[in-house]
Parts: C-alpha cells; structure tokens; sequence
C-alpha cells in the first residue's frame, strides 16, 4: 500500500511539472483521472531506482526488527529455560544433599546400633566370665597316702565332665563310682560311705530302677598301668543351686575299688574293698571350720604381731628410760665431781 501511494505522488508531481513547463494550469479533475489512469497503467520499471532503493532499506529494516525481535524472544525463551534448568538442577543438587545427608545420618544410627550391640555382647560376655563355674581337680591318692593321679571335674552344658589320668596300677578291670560323703581317708577310706545317688534309685545299669547318679562303667587298664579317659556325667552340676549337685551340704569323693562293678547288684555291686580315692568336695561344715580356723590363725597372727609390736615398744620405752637414767647419773657425777674440786 505504501508503495502505491509513493507511486502516485510521484505521478503527480511528474503532472505538475510538465504543466509548469507548458505554462499551463493543471486541471483538478484532468489531474485525478490521470492519477487514475496512472495507478493503472504504471510500470514499476518507471520508477526511479533511489524510490526503490529506499523501499528496499525500509523493507530490510522492518524485517531486521522482526528477526531482531524473533532472536530477543528466542534469547529470552534460551535464557528462561537455561533459569529453569539451572534451578532444578540446584533443586536436584539439593535433594542430593538432603539425601546424602539422610544416608549420613542413617550410617551414624547403624554404627550407634552397632556400638550399642558391642557393648550388649561385651556385657553379656563379661557376664558369663563372672558366673563361670571353675573346674575341680582333685588329688587320687592310694592305701599308702601316696598320690596316684587326678580327677578334673568341669562344668558342661548338660553335666560335668570328668578327666581321670592315673598311673602305677595293676593290669585289671576295676569298678569306681562318686560317693556321698566328701572325705576319703586312707587306707580303708570308709568314710566316703555309699554311692552318690540323690534320686533315690537302684545300683547299676542293668538293674531295672537304676542306675545311681554315681555309676560309672569299669576302669579298663593295660599293661602299662595307665588311665587315661574322658567321661560326661550326665545330669549332675558343680553348681552349688543345681538340683543334683556334687557340692552337697555333705560333699562328695571319687572311689576307685579292687575289682570290677558286675552293675546289678544292691546297694554298691561287687566290686570290694576301696583302694584308691579323693576328696571332691568337702562337706560344708569341714569349710566352715576350716574357715573359722583361717580366721583365727589370721586373729592370733595379728595379736602376736600387736603383742610383738607392744613388746618392742616396751623394749625402747625401757631402753630410753635406762638411758635417761643412765645420762642422770653421769650429770650427778660430774656436779659431784665439780662441787669436790
């Protein structure tokens, strides 16, 4: 449209000037229907090149504006979008944290746990030491006094086992059982009196209502007078509050017999005379005067070292005064001896 109308503008002026040039007056309505004609018949190629051109640089500008605009939008659509991932990556990195953080946190709990379970275990473990029960090992000794091996008695799950090393016997099979009464005296060790048997039952294994706690299987031994063996007794305690406990108010002891146990007969076999034995426990009230005994040895021992201590005391007390009375008798001497001269 605009270029139309720059057309016929020139058109006219172009009309106006060649009117000048006759000396004519340009007619109004001669000049429109010209301008008439001329919108219909011009040719572009009539128009001058600097029209032209200046149309050209108005179109180029319009359009520069528009890309300029179009690559403004663009850039701040680039840039809006660049924001936008900038904050969810910040968003990103921050959830990233947090979740670093939370993984942070749950391995301090999980050490704190473990920590927690270390020192459950240590005071549970420490628990156990202290309530462990020690093993007893006792001396066997034979008619003659003289000592013939041990008997290491340890506490087990489900009872105690026993430990017999001897040596110095003859070949033979020998029966031995736990006794009731916790003494063994040599040479007939009567005093350990009948079998350990808290359950009221029969003697041996092939009786119907046994065997005794006691009862054990016969000692084997070989050419070379050695035993040496392992055996669990079963349902008896070192432990003092177990039911069926060898620390009895009594005590127990270990006897060994002359010959072999045949498991049946009532009340303690066949097996004969005791010929080697040992003290397990001792009875209750034997540890009790033995601690009284200790007691008073340390009572009489700490008054003999008062009566030692006082003696002493008295000693320099005396000895000081027999100087003093000594350093008298020199001073009396020398104003005796002054008073003369």
């Amino acid at each position: 449209m605009k270029k139309n109308l720059k057309i016929m503008l020139l058109s006219s002026a172009a009309l106006l000037l060649v009117a000048c040039a006759n000396n004519e007056e340009p007619a109004t309505s001669s000049v429109n229907t010209d301008v008439a004609e001329t919108q219909i018949t011009i040719d572009e190629s009539d128009v001058p090149e600097e029209v032209i051109e200046e149309e050209e640089e108005v179109e180029d500008t319009t359009e520069t504006s528009e890309e300029t605009k179009s690559e403004s939008s663009e850039s701040e659509t680039s840039d809006d979008a660049e924001t936008s991932s900038e904050e969810e990556t910040s968003e990103s990195d921050d959830a990233e944290t947090s979740s670093e953080e939370e993984a942070s946190e749950s391995d301090d709990a999980e050490t704190s746990s473990e920590e927690e379970a270390n020192e459950s275990d240590d005071s549970e473990s420490t628990e156990v030491a202290e309530d462990k029960i020690e093993p007893v090992v006792v001396d066997m000794i034979n008619k003659d006094g003289d000592s013939m091996g041990t008997a290491t008695f340890e506490e087990a799950a489900n009872g105690v086992i026993l430990t017999l090393e001897l040596e110095g016997l003859e070949e033979g099979e020998y029966g031995f059982h736990i006794h009731e009464y916790g003494q063994a005296t040599p040479p007939t060790f009567m005093d350990a009196l009948g079998h350990f048997n808290p359950t009221g039952a029969d003697h041996g294994i092939y009786a119907e209502g046994g065997p005794h706690l006691g009862d054990f299987p016969n000692l084997v031994v070989g050419k070379d007078g050695k035993v040496d063996i392992v055996l669990v007794v079963s349902n008896v305690s070192l432990d003092p509050d177990a039911p069926y406990t060898l620390r009895t108010e009594n005590g127990t002891s270990l006897i060994i017999h002359e010959g072999p146990d045949d498991y049946e007969t009532q009340p303690i076999g066949t097996s004969g005379y005791a010929m080697i034995g040992g003290v397990i426990f001792a009875p209750l009230s034997a540890e009790t005067e033995e601690s009284e005994q200790v007691e008073e040895s340390s009572e009489e021992s700490e008054e003999s070292k008062e009566d030692s201590s006082e003696s002493s005391s008295e000693k320099e007390s005396s000895s000081r005064s027999s100087s003093s009375k000594e350093s008298s008798d020199d001073e009396a001497r020398d104003d005796e001896s002054s008073s003369e001269e």
